[in-house]
């Protein structure tokens, strides 16, 4: 089970994890932010999807015949796992909400780099937060009773355990219209935050000469 259990780890991390905050910090610091975003109609969210989606594209051209060279080795091992089109359908849907909720959250880290100068500990506290209380390091249910309800309430659990559960099958139909209640709402959550932190950041870079 646990061998199934990184298995789909593996998948799932290379698919929806989006990195846009490293770059977006970048260019905030070298001054480049003004000549890409402010000075030409271009959205941030819409550029940095498009370039992580293409990003994404390519390595599932890589991911998929791989995953599944390496899942037919190791068929042995992995039990009777499979993934029915019936279930394939709700995990892409999941996926999709995912990135999209994480490209949100993960922007305003590179944006906070407008008053921090160098976001990449706060990039750093994100991701060590989305491995352990999203499930990447270690199943959620191991962890103490304390923890796991903490996770209900927080979008890590959401945005990586949620989708690898579909994946594995292990999330029944009351758990599937929860975790997509939550999942939509971090989601949502995650949009607003972006455009509050966007337009209060664009006024600061402004002010200062950005």
């Amino acid at each position: 089970d646990m061998l199934l259990y990184y298995f789909g780890v593996m998948i799932i991390s290379t698919i929806i994890i989006p990195h846009p905050a490293p770059w977006l910090s970048e260019q905030i610091r070298t001054g480049q932010f003004a000549a890409v975003y402010l000075l030409k109609p271009v959205s941030v969210f819409w550029e940095r999807l498009a370039a992580q989606t293409s990003w994404r594209t390519i390595r599932l051209i890589m991911v998929v015949p791989a995953s599944i060279l390496v899942g037919y080795w190791l068929k042995d091992y992995l039990g009777d796992f499979s993934l029915p089109l019936s279930r394939l359908w709700l995990l892409i849907l999941a996926l999709i909400l995912s990135f999209i909720g994480q490209l949100f959250f993960k922007i305003c880290l590179g944006l906070a780099a407008i008053w921090f100068g160098d976001s990449f500990w706060i990039i750093a506290f994100w991701d060590m937060l989305m491995a352990l209380l999203g499930g990447a390091y270690f199943p959620l249910d191991i962890y103490p009773p304390l923890v796991q309800s903490l996770s209900l309430y927080l979008p890590w659990r959401y945005f990586f355990y949620f989708p690898l559960s579909i994946f594995l099958g292990q999330v029944d139909s009351t758990g599937l219209i929860q975790g997509f209640f939550w999942l939509g709402f971090w989601l949502l959550i995650g949009g607003l935050v972006y455009r509050f932190v966007l337009s209060r950041g664009i006024k600061n870079y402004s002010a200062f000469g950005g």
